[in-house]
């Protein structure tokens, strides 16, 4: 049984706990985490989702993404998803921004992770990720044409790498 802390839409946490599964009450969000990862030579990190999964199997997300626990802030979240999704530690980790989804009774931490590393030493988590790859500014285009990408990161990303 997972269980996060209840906030209220402004960000203050409360005192009641959700369970994973269970309606959030009218008024209470849960709190949630995604970062883009770059390297220090300015790549992108995606995974390719495992095949099993429900929503956009066999795509690839610009992320690492999941709900914060209960007692967890949003920073440790974060890095324990980083960590759990792709086996990576952040060199730097920079809050981006909070979004409020009020029909998923949601927040959303924003985060970049600008990682160091040897870029084959990527942990896969089974039954989450099949393969990864690093994308360059330069072959950015070219990998949105060759592969599928979950819809919300192409957009994102294609207006932050393809509308300048």
């Amino acid at each position: 049984m997972e269980k996060w802390d209840a906030y209220l839409a402004n960000g203050h946490k409360t005192n009641h706990i959700l369970i994973r599964g269970q309606s959030i009450p009218d008024g209470f969000y849960h709190l949630a985490v995604k970062c883009l990862v770059q390297h220090l030579d300015g790549s992108l990190l995606f995974m390719q989702r495992h095949l099993d999964k429900k929503l956009f199997p066999g795509f690839f997300e610009a992320s690492a993404a999941g709900s914060a626990l209960y007692g967890e802030n949003s920073e440790q979240a974060i890095r324990r998803e980083l960590l759990e999704e792709t086996g990576l530690v952040p060199a730097k980790l920079t809050f981006s921004k909070r979004i409020v989804y009020k029909e998923d009774q949601c927040l959303m931490d924003r985060y970049v992770a600008l990682v160091d590393c040897p870029k084959d030493h990527i942990t896969l988590q089974d039954g989450e990720t099949i393969a990864y790859q690093w994308v360059t500014k330069e072959d950015f285009k070219r990998f949105l044409e060759k592969y599928s990408v979950v819809p919300a990161h192409r957009l994102m990303l294609e207006s932050l790498f393809l509308d300048k």
